[in-house]
């Protein structure tokens, strides 16, 4: 244990007092394309992870790993810039790497007593692998091949993984590498550590893996019972109706929106009412949206159901959208309807956006009203694509190196979903940022992913609140009223975002 104590210590002193700088950026690419691409930068940026068929992590100087994301960003391929404090896994970690190994010069290795799949070269750790000083060293400075890793395990007859960790990061990249895997988590980011462990076991029981939980119930009364291994079974002679489930038959028309999925005209009286369930359990990413240690339904969740009515409606703008109430979501569902109202003369429609929680005695529920607004057939100009140089020459580029984590300690938690801002220019009062929608979101959800349109409003915190000790008195602020939103194109998955700051708060 002493021996265990003093590598991981000297291995996160060393690496956190490594070259700074430097920066770490996810591409979806295969590693050969990747790895062609980085010749011209030798010695400058490497290869940092391996997690997929088309999944890889480039490591290195900051102005190089611009350049290289620049490129396949071109090519419509999706990056992601890491925040991270060093650039690890790269030329940077040499220095490191070499006294991490002088400073294992006085432990005893044994040979592991399970084998390993080394992470450094994707394969079986042959006998003194593991034991010199020089593999740790490597450890730092070489790629992670995760995905060899696991293509290793798969080709030897593995077919369930259990992830050992704070959160499931590599059950996620294992199921993108294999077809159907059981893969599952030890722990996730806020949910109940009990019950997440005791879930994980009960999935790998029923996959055929044997747990033993005699330890667990050490001290308890609990007493097992014997469950019969037979199905239960039943015979009888009579006919069963066929149960009617699909929306048709009850009078609805289905929609293709993940939040919205029903819809029904009001014969009477011309309105129209969009119909939907809203639980974290369909939908992940929305508990990546944690404001002041509530998690609320973001504001452009609420234009994109907005947008939706309007594309049903045959209107094309958002006039205006005021939020009313904020929407805290628990794992209680909830039933969200957005209603039309019947056209004006002009063809524009009130809309309000109601929910209530899912209940047994729903007639008993009140609805709240989250939002109003207005919506207009009336289509604006398309928007003409700016000549000018992309960033402006003039503008100055601000680090956001550390931007999620500080936002967090101003009361901003932004999950993986919602960290899309990668990089941000300023001029005077004006502010340019490149947005990409994380990778593992679907961009063909929405016609625009809400979480890749609120990355676009994080360049105003990010010049307000990019410190990591906020000011007592700093207000959290959060976008409540929208107009003239027109939406031109769907799916995307980068935005340019140009946005003017007309006071310091808006």
């Amino acid at each position: 244990l002493e021996d265990a104590c003093t590598l991981v210590t000297a291995r996160g002193r060393l690496m956190q007092a490594a070259r700074p700088g430097g920066a770490m950026a996810a591409i979806a690419a295969p590693e050969t394309e990747i790895t062609e691409h980085l010749a011209s930068y030798e010695g400058r940026v490497s290869v940092a992870a391996v997690n997929g068929p088309a999944a890889v992590v480039v490591s290195g100087d900051t102005d190089a790993v611009t350049e290289i994301t620049d490129h396949f960003r071109e090519q419509n391929t999706r990056t992601k810039r890491l925040t991270v404090s060093h650039a690890f896994h790269s030329p940077h970690m040499d220095t490191a790497a070499d006294a991490f190994e002088q400073a294992l010069t006085g432990i005893t290795f044994h040979e592991p007593t399970l084998t390993v799949i080394s992470n450094l070269t994707g394969a079986e750790a042959e006998p003194g692998t593991l034991t010199t000083p020089a593999y740790w060293a490597r450890h730092i400075r070489a790629a992670v091949r995760f995905h060899d890793g696991i293509t290793t395990l798969h080709t030897r007859g593995t077919t369930t993984y259990l992830e050992l960790g704070p959160d499931p990061v590599l059950t996620s990249l294992t199921q993108n590498i294999l077809d159907a895997p059981t893969a599952v988590a030890a722990l996730r980011t806020d949910h109940d550590e009990a019950t997440t462990l005791l879930r994980s076991l009960a999935t790998l029981h029923v996959h055929g893996i044997t747990t033993d939980l005699s330890p667990l119930l050490a001290g308890r009364t609990a007493t097992p019972l014997e469950l019969p291994t037979y199905p239960f079974q039943h015979e009888e002679f009579w006919l069963h109706p066929t149960p009617r489930t699909d929306l048709t038959t009850a009078g609805l028309t289905p929609t293709d929106h993940p939040l919205l999925t029903a819809a029904i005209d009001l014969a009477d009286t011309g309105h129209l009412i969009l119909t939907g369930r809203l639980t974290p359990t369909d939908h992940p990413w929305l508990t990546h949206h944690t404001i002041a240690g509530t998690t609320l339904l973001p504001g452009t969740a609420f234009v994109d159901l907005a947008l939706h009515t309007a594309h049903r409606t045959n209107c094309t703008t958002i006039e205006e959208l005021t939020l009313e109430t904020p929407l805290p979501l628990t794992d209680q569902p909830l039933h969200i309807q957005t209603v039309a109202g019947p056209p004006n003369p002009d063809g524009t429609r009130t809309l309000t956006i109601q929910t209530r929680p899912e209940t047994t005695t729903p007639d008993n529920t009140p609805w709240t009203r989250h939002a109003t607004g207005t919506l207009t057939p009336h289509t604006p100009p398309t928007p003409t694509p700016p000549t000018t140089p992309w960033p402006p020459t003039h503008a100055t580029p601000i680090n956001l190196t550390h931007l999620y984590p500080n936002l967090t300690h101003h009361g901003y938690t932004y999950g993986p979903a919602f960290q899309g801002l990668t990089h941000l220019w300023q001029h005077h009062n004006h502010l340019y940022a490149q947005i990409t929608l994380p990778p593992h979101t679907n961009p063909h959800q929405h016609p625009l992913h809400p979480a890749l349109l609120d990355a676009a409003l994080h360049p105003l915190l990010a010049t307000t609140h990019n410190t990591p000790t906020p000011h007592p008195d700093t207000p959290i602020h959060i976008p409540f009223t929208w107009h003239n939103i027109t939406l031109h194109t769907t799916h995307p998955t980068t935005l340019r975002a140009h946005l003017t700051t007309t006071t310091p708060t808006t």
